[in-house]
């Protein structure tokens, strides 16, 4: 498809347009409950070859636009969006598209700071690669709230240390396939995040820190001591 040219022009959204075209760009597509709004979708120069070992040979750029959409995230967009605190009971969520561009190249779907607006100010900024195999070399940076910092683990305090954190990001890899994508929060450094939100607290060390943390974790565990007489 040699060109400009506009493959989608005000597509309603719906969950099987997720799962089946743009989740081939961005896997937190692939699981939605419902949706509504439109999408528009760009290629220049496409190069697509039918068949699995010809798929090497594509190439391409192209960019996917949202209008007026509203989903109802299922998924690893609800974890996401629990991570970041946003209420996902109401039914359907607005969500925004920023710097969707990508390019198409050795199999492969790339991009950087493909971001995802929600409400309550919050964003999902991803970069990587998607393979035309399923395969995922995917980022994604996103706010530190409270209820991420519980999630690693972080009891008691996390609400201080969010409050500290705040403006601060922290990158969760994306492991799994496009059809199951997941985040591997193991690999976050929990310890480099306290450091950060303690430049910002006075008189307080990483290590009286770390101890609040692991005691708060033994409450709770602890038997109650027999009173002497």
């Amino acid at each position: 498809m040699p060109g400009n040219n506009k493959v989608l022009d005000g597509v309603k959204i719906t969950p099987e347009l997720g799962r089946e075209l743009l989740s081939r760009i961005n896997p937190i597509f692939y699981h939605l409950a419902s949706a509504d709004g439109a999408v528009n979708l760009i290629v220049n120069d496409l190069v697509f070859p039918l068949g699995e070992t010809a798929r090497q040979e594509s190439a391409g750029e192209g960019r996917l636009e949202l209008v007026d959409a509203k989903v109802e995230p299922s998924g690893i967009m609800r974890d996401l969006l629990a991570l970041g605190g946003v209420a996902t009971e109401r039914g359907l969520v607005t969500m925004r598209l920023r710097g969707a561009d990508f390019v198409l190249h050795d199999g492969r779907v790339s991009y950087r700071d493909f971001v995802l607006i929600f409400p309550e100010q919050f964003d999902l900024t991803f970069s990587g690669s998607v393979g035309l195999d399923d395969t995922l070399d995917l980022s994604v940076s996103m706010p530190v709230r409270a209820e991420l910092l519980e999630r690693l683990g972080v009891r008691g305090t996390a609400a201080r240390y969010a409050e500290q954190l705040t403006g601060s990001r922290v990158d969760i890899p994306l492991v799994g396939t496009r059809q199951q994508p997941a985040l591997d929060l193991l690999r976050i450094d929990k310890k480099a995040l306290i450091e950060r939100a303690l430049k910002e607290s006075a008189g307080e060390t990483i290590d009286s820190a770390l101890k609040e943390l692991f005691r708060d974790r033994r409450k709770g565990k602890e038997k109650p001591r027999p009173r002497k007489n």
